[in-house]
Parts: structure tokens; C-alpha cells; sequence
């Protein structure tokens, strides 16, 4: 047997033994409680990409929607309460499509959300930073590029 062959038998042997130890499907946990079912958003594409829970208890969640505008994909932010009820929404975003991919709580109880926007007429991505008190009022925000395509992915509070 030539040595590839034999190396593809032994992993294949290494694959059927220990797959021969996995718990039967008795042993397989039972599924979570689900605690919220619940819809938010629009008719249209509404994503949600982060989720965060709140210093009050109630959840943050970030994404994007296209549902309030037929011609753009903006950030879309919704604060649900204790209740699971929408307590505010905010939008963001400028021509063409912008997207919060994450949500960090401030130290000042607000949220800070990182993001990739299109750039006005080039098309080129940019990240951006986004502050919202927690009122969901824009405190401010920030956009970083340069000659190349940036994706803001993760932001954190560092002061």
C-alpha cells in the first residue's frame, strides 16, 4: 500500500473510532427554553448582527434595515425593554449601505456601535463608530478610510 493510501486509512480509521464514542442520541442535551419570541423590525430586510443586554435588563440589538427606506440599507438599532417592548430605534447611515455588525455598553450607560458604510460615490467600504446615549440619541459618530476598503467588525470602549 503506498504511503498515501495509507495515510487516508488511517485517518478514516481515526474518524470511525472516535466517532464510535459520541453519546447516543439519548444522551443528546435537551433544547434551551426559549425566554423571547419575538419580531422586530420592518416588512422588508431587517438583520440583526449583535445583541447586547442592557444595564436596565432590557436588550440591545444592532444590524441593519432596508424596511423604512425602499432604496437604502441603513444601521438600524433597537432598544427592547424588560417587557420586550421596542423602548426607541435609532437609524444611521448615508447613501448606500451601512451596516452595525457590533454593540458595546459605555461606561456612561450608553452604546457604542461599530459598522462598515459605503463611501459616497466610490463605493468603497469604510468602519465607523457610532455613540448613542442611552436614549438612543446619536452623540457622535466617526468614519475611518483610506485608499484601501476598511470593515469596522468589533469596537470597544478604551477611555
Amino acid at each position: 500500500m503506498n504511503q498515501r493510501k495509507r495515510g487516508f486509512f488511517i485517518i478514516l480509521l481515526a474518524i470511525i473510532i472516535s466517532s464510535s464514542h459520541l453519546p447516543s442520541k439519548s444522551a443528546v442535551c435537551d433544547p434551551p427554553n426559549i425566554e423571547l419570541k419575538k419580531t422586530y423590525g420592518g416588512s422588508d430586510h431587517d438583520r440583526c448582527y449583535a445583541i447586547i443586554q442592557a444595564s436596565d435588563g432590557g436588550y440591545l440589538l444592532a444590524g441593519n434595515t432596508r424596511s423604512f427606506d425602499a432604496n437604502v440599507i441603513d444601521v438600524y438599532v433597537v432598544k427592547i425593554g424588560y417587557n420586550e417592548d421596542i423602548e426607541w430605534t435609532q437609524m444611521w447611515g448615508g447613501s448606500y449601505a451601512d451596516t452595525g455588525f457590533s454593540v458595546q455598553l459605555t461606561d456612561d450607560d450608553g452604546y457604542i456601535i461599530c459598522g462598515t458604510t459605503q463611501r459616497e460615490r466610490s463605493r468603497d467600504e469604510a468602519a465607523f463608530l457610532l455613540k448613542l446615549n442611552k436614549s438612543g440619541d446619536i452623540e457622535w459618530n466617526r468614519t475611518y478610510y483610506d485608499k484601501d476598503d476598511y470593515q469596522g467588525r468589533d469596537g470597544i470602549q478604551t477611555r
